[in-house]
């Protein structure tokens, strides 16, 4: 009997997992783009369209683009994906990437500046320091 309850509850587990629905969002490398680098960033579970890249500090639309056509469905996520390209922009500062067709869907804050990795570097490498045992 415990066994048939634990089957009928895994199956109700498995059923739900799977009715959830794709939420769109838009990602990006959380750490920043270097500039003059490529810089592209993905529109995930919404259909391909026109964005925006906003500046956080001054809220001014810096680049306005349309994304690329749909991948298909990723086998082991059920994500489709459109590729936004802003590889342009190259002007330091904080900002904001947001669909102009759906204005709920967009990133979080990134950075586009000279260097940019040089602070998550110096975090990594402060990690090995700082978890380091047996030396004085």
């Amino acid at each position: 009997m415990k066994g048939v309850i634990k089957i009928i509850l895994l199956c109700a587990i498995i059923q739900a997992c799977s009715s959830v629905p794709q939420m769109p969002f838009i990602a990006v490398n959380l750490v920043g783009y270097n500039i003059g680098d490529p810089k592209e960033a993905f529109m995930v579970n919404t259909p391909a369209g026109a964005f925006e890249l906003v500046n956080s500090e001054t809220g001014a639309v810096a680049f306005e683009g349309i994304s690329a056509s749909m991948i298909p469905a990723d086998a082991s996520s059920g994500d489709s994906l459109s590729i936004i390209d802003f590889s342009s922009v190259d002007e330091s500062g904080l900002y904001v990437l947001r669909s102009k067709d759906n204005p709920e869907v967009y990133s979080h804050p990134f950075l586009i500046e000279a260097n940019v990795y040089h602070k998550a570097m110096n975090t990594a490498i402060e990690s090995y320091y700082y978890n380091r045992c047996g030396t004085e």
